[in-house]
């Protein structure tokens, strides 16, 4: 059987760990079965009123050994368990980080986040169930060993009576494996759902009906969640039931019907009795281990399914990656993207041509879904054209070439997100920062204290500002501005196209910004019209700048 959780726990663990573990697992479960010889010789011995000091002093060394190495193997399995999620969800993190953005987008940020929390949390939850499973499968074997030093016949009537009890339990473990990842698949979508009415708050409050649907399909969603759980802990909990009927079989087999087989039995009758009373508890724990199994290995592929998309396309830049500092022309030839969106279908970027001049300011324009957005991915090298060449001056961009490329562009997308801390720049000149904070007009809503930025909660026109501020701070060749403006108020809104794009290229920065205000064109050196993915219209305003 192909165990992903296995393959997880293998890979991160040495062996050395690995032989530790079961050593002293061994070693437990040869103390625990002297614990039950020791304390069947000594009811066999006993005497009134005489303590019997060599079987006391045996028992108490074999329980030390016993709390040691349980206590050992619990310990190293849980620190184990829990250094191998560390790296797996570092190793993820590093994943995301150098994968490429259309994988991303094709994901989804509901299945990353429940991948990285909730499958997580289905393996650190296994911790218990993992030591205990070791620790019994142990046990079960050295106290199956006494039972045959006591009764070959005890043990061949277990070894039946348990098999097939374990037989039926295992039974339509696929139909299992299939709740699960239906159950995961569900929780994933429940998560979608949530997310829609925490980032869509305002629409969700002010339009009632709105609410009303989006709620339903949630409450529907969960039920889905639900009634899936129950259905499969339903059948986990009669395969339970089902293998203590097979227990108390084993043990009535046992007391009423062996001794009337074989004569010879009744001189160890108590002692196998005992054993089997013993045997049922490591047995029950590791029967009852079997369902986090089967969640820690549907987890376990999740985990392996992200990563293996996360890597089907994923670059890493060269340690010495050299930037580009300065550009001639950026020259797209008959670029052609395509992709698939879960709302809108097919869409297709091109073919189409653009050449983008060092120190230009270049306005798109264009309504919802002509692509626009899509084009500025392409351009930046966020998304590398599926037809056609993206060249900077005599440099094709590819993937070997597209991370030194990137280094051009500081962007500033209508999805933008806003960090805290400026990550990624060294020696920030607290004093500049402010400066940009005044030019801002943000002086006063927030404050960059101690190398972080002391509150991101401002408006939604005040947030792009800061996303602006940001990208003057990594003062790169070209600006890219999706729709900055749409939000501003109408002075800000004329400093932006009046004064600010002019500072910027007069101090010979690149200025792509898309926007709809036909008001302000007459600032840019050109504007381009997009429709359905081409650009219909492309030429000087009538009033270029110099």
């Amino acid at each position: 059987m192909n165990s992903k959780l296995i393959e997880l726990l293998v890979r991160g663990s040495t062996p050395q760990l690995r032989r530790n573990v079961v050593f002293t697992a061994a070693v437990s479960g040869v103390a625990s079965a002297a614990i039950l010889a020791i304390i069947n010789a000594a009811a066999h011995a006993v005497e009134v009123g005489n303590l019997n000091f060599r079987y006391f002093a045996m028992f108490g060394v074999a329980i030390v050994m016993y709390i040691y190495c349980l206590r050992y193997t619990f310990d190293r399995t849980t620190r184990t368990l829990e250094d191998i999620l560390d790296h797996t969800r570092n190793r993820i993190a590093d994943k995301i980080r150098h994968s490429e953005l259309i994988v991303l987008d094709q994901i989804g940020r509901a299945q990353i986040y429940s991948r990285l929390t909730q499958d997580t949390a289905v393996l650190s939850q296994l911790e218990y169930y993992l030591a205990s499973a070791i620790q019994s499968m142990s046990m079960v074997l050295f106290i199956a060993l006494y039972i045959i030093s006591l009764s070959g016949y005890a043990f061949a009537i277990t070894v039946v009576l348990l098999a097939g009890g374990l037989a039926i339990y295992l039974r339509n473990d696929r139909r299992l494996n299939r709740n699960f990842e239906y159950t995961s698949m569900k929780e994933v979508e429940l998560f979608e759902h949530v997310t829609h009415i925490i980032d869509g708050f305002p629409q969700v409050r002010l339009n009632q009906e709105r609410s009303d649907d989006l709620y339903a399909d949630t409450v529907d969603v969960s039920r889905s969640v639900r009634d899936s759980k129950i259905e499969t802990a339903k059948s986990y909990n009669e395969k339970y039931i089902l293998s203590q009927v097979f227990f108390y079989s084993n043990l009535a087999a046992i007391v009423f019907v062996l001794p009337q087989l074989v004569p010879t039995f009744f001189e160890t009758i108590t002692q196998v009795t005992v054993a089997i009373v013993f045997f049922v508890a490591p047995l029950t724990s590791l029967v009852s281990s079997i369902p986090a199994y089967f969640k820690g290995n549907a987890a376990a592929e999740h985990i392996s399914e992200l990563e293996t998309r996360l890597d089907r396309l994923r670059s890493t830049p060269a340690e010495d990656l050299q930037h580009i500092e300065s550009f001639s022309t950026i020259s797209l030839r008959d670029i052609e993207f395509s992709y698939t969106d879960a709302r809108t279908g097919q869409f297709t970027l091109g073919p189409l041509s653009l050449d983008i001049h060092a120190g230009e300011i270049l306005f798109i324009s264009g309504g919802n879904g002509s692509g626009k957005s899509t084009l500025l991915r392409l351009l930046s090298s966020l998304y590398l054209p599926q037809r056609g060449t993206l060249r900077v001056d005599d440099l094709t961009i590819d993937s070997e070439t597209m991370h030194a490329y990137r280094q051009l562009f500081s962007i500033v997308f209508s999805d933008f997100h806003l960090f805290s801390v400026l990550y990624g720049m060294r020696d920030v000149d607290p004093a500049k920062v402010n400066v940009l904070l005044e030019k801002m007009q943000l002086n006063g809503k927030t404050a960059y204290q101690g190398g972080r930025f002391s509150s991101l909660d401002l408006s939604t026109g005040q947030r792009k500002r800061m996303a602006l501020l940001v990208a003057l701070l990594e003062d790169r060749s070209i600006y890219v501005l999706d729709e900055w403006a749409a939000e501003q108020d109408p002075e800000f809104r004329e400093y932006f196209y009046g004064e600010l794009v002019h500072e910027l290229r007069d101090s010979g920065k690149t200025i792509i910004a898309v926007s709809h205000d036909d008001r302000y064109f007459h600032h840019a050196d050109r504007v381009i019209k997009m429709e359905l993915g081409k650009i219909v219209e492309a030429g000087e305003t009538s009033t270029p700048r110099s």
